[in-house]
């Protein structure tokens, strides 16, 4: 499960490089289907209490409304009628005048309701958002598929783009809501999906040429945190399985405490940013992790270019969504940086599976037929479980990452899994079992 919140951001500031605003989003990892409904039960908790409060709020701060606009109609009536006689005099009246149209500009304005809990994402939700409507907090188990399989998002793209950088604040319809000029969203999401959802997405080979979807071409995708529910577990070191009970309790009071905060601020016209930085270990590690982008943009990640340049932006991310919930103070240790980056490379993975451009049709059926033969050949030297992948592109004499597009491929149609907490190996056991007669094509 990934759970989102949208609400005042963080400020986290890298060496060497711009301040960028950070969403105050969280992230929790455990076993898809089991206990979910419980879990989501016990994690939506603090958000139904938060609701609850800014609800009650939100009936007083009305039922004042109510109380202040019968007395402005009050006071517009009083002026009309005062302007209405005939004995008034005539020095009076421009200064009457003058002041019932000041009172009538001067309606009060409705209390504007938050937070607005998000439990089914659709587009009308995801709209309020962007208008700056709501200080929205997404509660989002699988709801990436929802988001996917609309059209809503091809017509906004660059705009939902510049609110994920954090370029500027939302402008939809901002002309119709004069009001809202004070409010400052920034969107910060998770996609948890099926590969079944993200195959029309698949860059795809027409008459020698790739065609990407539009979505990739913007960029829009590689601002997502992409996770594939492929039904395989994959361990977190943010996350204690072995003591489940405690380790959402705890997250309880981080979340408690964080929707405390944005209730602080939801008062405030311009809500203050909190200010977090590396320590000098984590400093000192940042640019070594600021090279390994550059490799790997050049080389694994060179297939993935979209999500190659927003590396940096999901690392700064993810470190602090794990520092908030377990530090104590606001700089952040290079444990958490280091654990950051371990998402970020899963993450690289996830969306390589999800919307990684194939070699031509020809080059891969020729490609998985090598591999195929190679592994049918060494049957007795190799553990079809465990298969290594540069091993097996050295002995082929292939590039890795051909090699890489026929292990994605198998993975993606169920043939082949990836090694859990490994990548360079996978497991190709129900594609070589003689009994499913399975051939690639």
């Amino acid at each position: 499960m990934l759970t989102s919140a949208i609400g005042p951001s963080h400020v986290f500031k890298p060496p060497d490089r711009e301040a960028r605003l950070i969403s105050s989003w969280t992230m929790l990892s455990f076993p898809s289907g089991s206990s979910k409904t419980d879990i989501y039960r016990e994690l939506a908790k603090p958000f139904q209490a938060y609701a609850e409060q800014r609800r009650r709020h939100y009936a007083e701060a009305s039922a004042t409304h109510c109380r202040d606009v019968e007395q402005w109609k009050f006071e517009v009536k009083t002026l009309e009628r005062a302007l209405s006689r005939k004995t008034l005099a005539e020095s009076e009246r421009p200064v009457l005048d003058a002041h019932l149209q000041v009172l009538r500009q001067a309606r009060p304005r409705p209390p504007k309701e938050r937070p607005f809990i998000i439990n089914d994402f659709d587009h009308e939700s995801f709209m309020a958002v962007a208008d700056g409507e709501n200080e929205t907090i997404a509660i989002m188990p699988n709801e990436g598929d929802h988001l996917l399989r609309g059209r809503w998002i091809a017509k906004h793209v660059s705009a939902l783009n510049d609110i994920h950088d954090g370029v500027a604040p939302p402008q939809y319809r901002r002309e119709k809501k004069p009001a809202l000029e004070a409010i400052q969203a920034f969107v910060s999401f998770n996609i948890f999906t099926r590969p079944s959802v993200t195959d029309k997405f698949q860059p795809i080979y027409k008459r020698d040429s790739l065609t990407k979807h539009h979505l990739m071409e913007d960029g829009f995708l590689a601002r997502f945190r992409v996770a594939i529910d492929d039904g395989q577990w994959r361990p977190s070191q943010f996350y204690c399985p072995q003591d489940p009970d405690a380790r959402i309790a705890d997250f309880q009071q981080f979340l408690f405490a964080l929707l405390g905060l944005m209730g602080q601020d939801a008062n405030l016209p311009n809500p203050r940013r909190i200010q977090i930085q590396l320590d000098e270990e984590a400093a000192d590690e940042w640019p070594r992790l600021v090279h390994k982008v550059k490799i790997a943009k050049a080389n694994e990640w060179a297939h993935i270019d979209e999500f190659a340049g927003k590396a940096l932006v999901h690392l700064g991310s993810l470190t602090v969504a794990l520092h908030l919930p377990e530090g104590d103070s606001l700089l952040i240790s290079r444990d958490a940086l280091l654990r950051g980056w371990e998402f970020t490379c899963d993450f690289a993975h996830q969306y390589a599976q999800a919307f990684m451009p194939p070699p031509p049709q020809p080059v891969l059926h020729r490609d998985a037929a090598r591999v195929g033969e190679y592994l049918r050949i060494n049957w007795g030297q190799l553990d079809y479980s465990k298969v290594d992948l540069e091993h097996t592109a050295f002995m082929l004499g292939l590039p890795k990452q051909r090699v890489l597009a026929v292990a994605h491929h198998l993975a993606h149609h169920g043939y082949a899994a990836f090694a859990t907490g490994n990548r360079a190996s996978i497991d190709v056991t129900p594609w070589m079992a003689p009994t499913r007669r399975i051939t690639f094509r």
